[in-house]
């Protein structure tokens, strides 16, 4: 099938990804204005109540509350305000139910969260830019809604077997739909006019290690995703992850462990903030 036949349905922006793809521009500018964010921000009228309900949250813990946008976004910051925005965007994204994967919608959400935070923390320890690996986490699996879609109309009845490890699952998309979720959501992506630095260790994280290039980022989305269940708690095995894999990104085994329970953590204690801020946004 061609892609523009996958993506068929996907071709209008949603409004907090229009947004959440102009945060990742200022990004890149090593000077971004209070000012510049919160015009970007106000794009989206529900963001704004959104962003200021989770900067007073309990989260951060401060004792006066802020009632404007512009001292929130001073209070919490330029990256964890993306940060917010990728959350509002990616939970209430417009996509199609994933039952040919197996998901409900809050595996899919859990999955995407989990990827995100755990990304997060590993990029401190790879010296990688943390806000953009955050979001390569939150979005990688992105790619699956329009498959998914596709399957609902001209395959309702096809599954993906359980449990399958990325390599095998993409084996599966493939043979369905000539096309992967990696590759379906990084062009979906660059048409949503994200920068290269998201969409592109989104299109190569299935096999990064027989890459060359600077492949970095789409490195520690794969070894990320090995660990996955273990941080949103359905596996209590130790992830198996070769040591050449976490040596290419400058981890190693014991650093890759001290993330994931601070993940996991990080899930379980805002799970409700998280609840609270979307349900206020819808």
């Amino acid at each position: 099938m061609e892609m523009t036949g996958i993506l068929n349905g996907f071709e209008r922006v949603p409004p907090k990804f229009e947004v959440l793809s102009r945060l990742c521009t200022l990004l890149r500018s090593p000077y971004v204005e209070v000012t510049q964010i919160v015009e970007v921000v106000s794009l989206d009228p529900g963001l704004t109540s959104s962003v200021m309900k989770l900067a007073n949250s309990s989260y951060y813990g401060c004792a006066t509350p802020a009632d404007q946008i512009e001292s929130a976004v001073e209070r919490i910051g330029f990256t964890e305000v993306m940060k917010m925005v990728g959350i509002l965007g990616r939970k209430s994204f417009p996509g199609a139910p994933l039952s040919c994967y197996g998901l409900t919608d809050r595996d899919a959400w859990m999955e995407a969260l989990g990827a995100a935070v755990l990304m997060e923390y590993l990029a401190y320890h790879a010296d990688m830019e943390p806000g953009t690996a955050y979001l390569v986490g939150l979005l990688h699996s992105i790619g699956r809604y329009p498959i998914a879609r596709v399957l609902a109309r001209v395959k309702p009845k096809e599954r993906c077997p359980a449990r399958l490890v990325l390599m095998d699952q993409a084996h599966w998309e493939q043979s369905v739909v000539d096309a992967d979720y990696a590759t379906v959501g990084s062009v979906l992506l660059q048409n949503w006019r994200f920068g290269p630095e998201v969409y592109e260790p989104i299109a190569m994280h299935l096999q990064p290690f027989l890459r060359k290039g600077n492949n970095r980022m789409a490195c520690l989305l794969n070894i990320c995703l090995s660990c996955l269940q273990s941080v949103i708690g359905k596996n209590v095995d130790a992830p198996d992850v070769p040591e050449a894999n976490l040596a290419s990104v400058g981890l190693n085994y014991q650093t890759l462990l001290s993330c994931i329970e601070p993940s996991r953590a990080w899930l379980d204690s805002t799970d409700k903030i998280v609840e609270d801020s979307l349900a206020l946004s819808a």
